[in-house]
């Protein structure tokens, strides 16, 4: 849990950004009006977007020294334009400024009269971007000194450094602005989503890309992931080292339960034990068990001095070659930067030839020209990524002569739209070679993976930073229209593919989507997913290499369970020996603030040759409160799918336990469920469910008080079931309202949409139906139901379309938590009908119970509203 201290420095860095951030948004809207004064009728928020944005990255640049030395270089040489060449020159001098720093070769082509050259001063050639900004740079409107004069005053306010670390100071800022500025400029997000989103980000990093470079290491060095051997040696000689602090912690958590504490100290002892008896020993006990992988890498890295095996840790990562196919700012690489940066420095300053070099230089160096590859369809938000990352090389130099030697660095990220385009070599084995940007021509070469990554030798970086290697003259070619991944990535192609696969594609309908037949070209023409996400994950299904390769997503719930992502499930089990699913609710609270949205993170492990079955592991469908969060992802704990390995959707287990309940209730029924059950056609004898269900399945014996604009109907968002007789109706009401069937609703549902099909699919072992016990009790809960009712009024207000005008609804509220004893003994005698064991029993009863009560105690829960 964090500090007082911890969150106090929290609170004011959010209130430090939200300060800045208006300010932002107040210079762009001035900005646009000073644009179109000079040049009128055109639309310019994206050119004043990006004159900020490189503004911002200046700032950077210039607090650190880097523009000639000076930290006020910007406002010092308007002055100096204004003394030597007059006024309002200086949006001249800004143009060519940032041609000469990030897009060098195009000052060729609009040079700068020699006063401004003259007037820039030391300043260096970075990596060029080679950007489609170059456009827009070399047309900048001539603004008037006045603009940039304002801008100055803006940024001045505030102290930039490149280092990204926590600080007191309350107007300091770090590279992560950009982020903020990207979400709320381009993503429409409020301010924050950057903080809930770090934290998945480096779990899904580290339990992908840290499981690949391990197992690409395996192949110099046979027989390291061997049971026994030095590697998993280290799980056995401290296992409190490898698990996660929040499962070890010894006094209660925030809001945690004497029960859970109790679950939480039998977890972290049963695993301790395995990991003392040598028992978790393959890369997917890793994962599974929720092991801090990260640690475990670093100390074999640091614990092995073997000079060979430096040489061979540095070349397994130099050619582990990372992707995020929707990249936006670059959370995700960013994150990957994070995991590999300690790894490099560990095996760098063990070889010789770097003995008095820039250890944090080459490894930063290294990362961005071997590992990091991205793609976004967003102009901007490639921008954004790709100064990100400069500024993470930049952030690790100690002289500016080492700043000289950078411009043969070229990063990958590039703008394209990555559903669009072929994922195979054979459409492009004839094509002729291609020019980049720069003029240079490329086609494909025949050598072996590791030399096609072009990975040069630490001492090559070395000599290569002191200027006695030149830059590199076979760089990619330009990305055609559509974005062809053999074009663009052809080394990482013909050797199989990415390594690894992270990011966060979109949550978008195709509906939703303008011209949807250009959004993703489907492979064969199969399958038509009907959301990007799920055309995102076949894609990286593609790109991903088979033998070493691993993806991590997070995507919808629906991945688990929605009836039309059928195929994408069936496709995943088809192409993944590993599959891990860890799944989020949205109630009481998100996982991302800012994304009303039921989430599902998605690793995987493709297989050329995947087994009979897929080996599944799932979580539960996780709620937690606002103070819980921080602990969240440490205790995620994974269920094998052991009972019903064909099922159609990915059931969301807690447990083993969990697990044999299912497979009891499937067992128990003999193959009836309440589909089968049910009278065809509509009688006297009725249970009358809501949809929407959340904490509290809601189903009675009557129809329930609704009235609309003052007539009386049934209510929406329900369904009825009809019996032969009354019996059969109080029996099922009774069961849909147990905590038995909210445990089957939560495994299989959204955990809010509770669909006919579900509730058909039910299994009803012998007897439930005749069950005169079931009866009364249902008897007896309805009775209760409507002593704790309550009626409200509501005004909706206008929609779209049929529905503008506004409704005056009258309701019932039934407020079930209210009624838990009854269900509890309802759940008493399901429990013989079932066979459940008094554990299994004590499991069911109390499934979810914090969140059920704790929430909704003394509140009411409506049965004919959506929540």
């Amino acid at each position: 849990m964090p500090t007082r201290s911890t969150s106090d420095l929290r609170l004011r860095t959010e209130n430090r950004y939200a300060s800045f951030v208006a300010g932002f948004q107040r210079e762009h809207r001035l900005l646009q009006q000073d644009l179109a004064q000079v040049q009128p009728q055109q639309a310019y928020e994206h050119t004043a977007l990006m004159i900020l944005l490189r503004m911002a990255f200046l700032y950077f640049l210039q607090q650190q020294g880097l523009l000639d030395n000076d930290s006020h270089y910007l406002s010092n040489r308007l002055s100096l334009l204004q003394q030597h060449v007059g006024d309002n020159s200086f949006a001249e001098f800004y143009r060519y400024l940032n041609l000469r720093l990030l897009h060098h070769p195009s000052t060729h082509h609009s040079p700068a009269p020699p006063l401004y050259v003259h007037h820039l001063g030391h300043i260096p050639q970075l990596p060029q971007l080679a950007s489609h900004e170059n456009a827009a740079l070399s047309s900048l409107p001539k603004l008037p000194d006045t603009t940039f004069q304002r801008m100055f005053t803006f940024f001045d306010d505030y102290q930039w450094s490149l280092r990204e670390q926590d600080s007191t100071d309350t107007n300091q800022l770090t590279p992560d602005i950009l982020n903020i500025i990207c979400a709320n400029f381009l993503q429409q997000k409020p301010l924050g989503a950057y903080y809930t989103g770090e934290d998945v980000a480096m779990y899904i990093a580290k339990n992908t890309i840290l499981p690949c470079l391990i197992q690409k290491l395996q192949g110099s060095y046979p027989g390291m992931l061997q049971p026994h051997t030095a590697f998993w040696h280290l799980l056995q000689a401290n296992p409190n080292r490898y698990i996660a602090a929040s499962l070890r912690q010894q006094d209660l958590l925030p809001t945690e339960t004497r029960r859970e504490y109790q679950a939480r100290q039998a977890r972290y002892q049963q695993i301790k034990a395995r990991l003392y008896a040598g028992e978790i020993c393959s890369l997917a006990d890793l994962v599974t068990n929720n092991l801090n992988i990260n640690q475990l890498a670093l100390d074999f890295f640091e614990h092995n001095h073997d000079e060979r095996f430096q040489q061979a840790a540095y070349a397994a990562l130099t050619h582990i070659a990372i992707l995020d196919p929707t990249s936006g700012p670059g959370i995700f690489l960013l994150a990957a930067y994070a995991l590999l940066e300690p790894l490099y420095t560990l095996c760098l300053a063990r070889l010789p030839d770097t003995a008095h070099a820039n250890i944090a230089l080459l490894a930063a160096r290294a990362i961005l020209q071997h590992n990091l590859h991205g793609v976004d369809i967003m102009p901007e938000a490639v921008e954004i990524c790709r100064l990100r990352l400069l500024l993470k090389l930049l952030a690790t130099l100690n002289s500016r002569n080492e700043c000289l030697q950078l411009h043969d660095i070229q990063l990958q990220v590039y703008v394209g739209n990555a559903l669009v385009g072929n994922t195979t070599t054979s459409e492009h084995e004839n094509a002729p070679c291609k020019e980049d940007e720069h003029g240079r021509r490329n086609s494909p070469r025949k050598e072996g993976r590791y030399h096609k990554r072009g990975t040069a030798s630490p001492s090559m970086v070395v000599a290569s930073l002191a200027g006695a290697v030149p830059p590199a003259k076979d760089a990619p070619p330009a990305a055609p229209e559509p974005f062809h991944w053999p074009l663009r990535f052809p080394q990482i192609m013909q050797g199989g593919g990415f390594d690894v696969i992270i990011g966060n594609p979109p949550y978008i309908e195709y509906s939703q989507v303008k011209h949807p037949q250009r959004m993703f070209e489907q492979d064969k023409g199969e399958v038509n997913w009907g959301n990007l996400y799920a055309a995102v994950v076949t894609r990286s299904l593609d790109l991903c290499h088979t033998q070493h390769g691993y993806v991590g997503l997070i995507v919808p719930l629906s991945l688990c369970g929605g009836q039309r992502f059928k195929p994408l499930r069936h496709t995943l089990q088809r192409q993944c020996r590993n599959l891990w699913l860890a799944n989020f609710s949205i109630f009481p609270s998100r996982l991302f603030e800012d994304a009303f949205q039921r989430l599902t993170i998605l690793l995987a492990q493709p297989t050329a040759t995947p087994p009979p079955y897929s080996t599944v592991s799932t979580t539960r469908l996780h709620r937690w409160f606002a103070a819980e969060r921080p602990h969240i992802l440490p205790l995620l704990t994974y269920t094998n799918i052991a009972h019903d390995q064909n099922s159609a959707v990915f059931p969301k287990l807690a447990s083993p336990l969990h697990d044999a309940i299912l497979a009891k209730m499937s067992g128990q029924s003999q193959g009836h469920t309440l589909g089968t059950m049910l009278h065809p056609q509509p009688t006297a004898y009725f249970v009358y469910y809501q949809e929407a269900t959340n904490y509290w399945t809601k189903a009675v014996c009557h129809t329930p008080y609704y009235k609309k604009n003052g007539q009386m109907s049934a209510p929406t968002h329900g369904r009825f079931l009809y019996f032969r007789d009354e019996t059969s109706a109080k029996a099922v009401m009774a069961l849909l309202n147990s905590s038995l069937f909210f445990l089957w609703f939560t495994t299989y549902s959204d955990g809010f949409h509770l669909s006919h099909a579900l509730v058909k699919a039910l299994p009803v072992a012998p007897g439930v139906l005749d069950a005169q016990q079931l009866v009364q009790l249902a008897t007896q809960l309805e009775a209760d139901i409507f002593q704790h009712a309550q009626r409200s009024t509501r005004n909706t207000k206008p929609g779209d379309g049929l529905h503008k005008r506004c409704h005056q609804i009258e309701l019932a509220e039934y407020r079930m938590s209210y009624s838990k004893p009854f269900l509890d003994e309802i759940d008493h005698v399901l429990a013989g009908h079932y066979g459940f064991t008094s554990e299994e029993q004590d499991f069911i009863i109390n499934y979810d119970i914090k969140y059920r009560l704790g929430q909704q105690q003394g509140k009411t829960t409506n049965l004919c509203s959506d929540m």
